[in-house]
């Protein structure tokens, strides 16, 4: 797991080609730990953002934030981002949100981003039940993640309508997280008890269980999966190794 862990995080950095000469812009830091990495193994300046004060704070504290030097992670809404950016990546922050912030989300990055690329992660579904999902009321919509699953053309579309980012690079990678969740839930279930003597009610416990299994359902079967796309501008002549994660590895090896 922790293996998989760190190549979790490199692999945005490695799509997208980051370098020590970058200013990077993370939307939606989470716990800090892609910001952390970026940093001490790709050398680069990074500006992280999150609405999120529990996050925010432990991002602050946890180990290594040394790493981030003068850089910081910042409580600041994406709107509110000014400035320009190298490179600009989103993991996991636009399945909370529907179509139309998600179009708002990449104009801002469009505005932002100077001429090279854009790297986003986020859980898809098929366009075909896109909208019945939306005005659906799900207890992991409810209690978990309020947005909607957005399908690949519809995230496409909303990055196409603000701006010349076009689509340079898509990998499919939802059969991972089968076996991930399954291992997450697994490793949750002999730390119930730790849980309740810490203070957990055990309904939250429940739920956690039952959205660690239903999504293991879903992407089991397909009915959600996973993508990393890579975004570019016309003319960013950049070389044919971005979005290649494998060519990316080798030729930092």
């Amino acid at each position: 797991m922790e293996t998989a862990q760190t190549e979790k995080f490199d692999l945005p950095c490695r799509k997208p080609q980051l370098n020590s000469s970058d200013h990077l812009l993370e939307i939606g830091g989470g716990w800090g730990g892609f910001a952390v990495h970026a940093a001490r193994n790709y050398g680069c300046r990074i500006t992280s953002i999150t609405i999120s004060q529990e996050q925010l704070k432990y991002a602050q504290e946890m180990p290594g934030q040394g790493a981030l030097q003068s850089d910081r992670v910042s409580p600041t809404d994406y709107r509110q981002v000014t400035g320009k950016f190298d490179k600009i990546v989103s993991i996991e922050m636009l399945r909370q949100w529907e179509m139309n912030i998600s179009t708002a989300i990449s104009e801002n990055a469009t505005n932002c981003l100077k001429k090279t690329g854009l790297a986003i992660q986020v859980i898809t579904r098929p366009a075909s039940r896109y909208e019945s999902h939306r005005r659906m009321s799900t207890g992991c919509r409810s209690t978990s993640f309020r947005g909607c699953r957005l399908s690949i053309g519809i995230m496409n579309k909303a990055i196409n309508a603000t701006g010349d980012l076009q689509l340079h690079n898509l990998e499919e990678m939802g059969h991972h997280y089968v076996r991930t969740l399954a291992s997450w839930r697994e490793k949750l279930q002999p730390q119930t008890g730790r849980g309740s003597e810490a203070g957990f009610q055990r309904t939250i416990i429940r739920k956690w269980n039952y959205y660690l299994t239903s999504c293991e359902a879903a992407f089991s079967t397909r009915n959600i999966t996973v993508v990393q796309a890579v975004f570019t501008r016309p003319n960013n002549l950049v070389s044919d190794t971005v979005g290649d994660p494998l060519r990316q590895r080798r030729r930092r090896k």
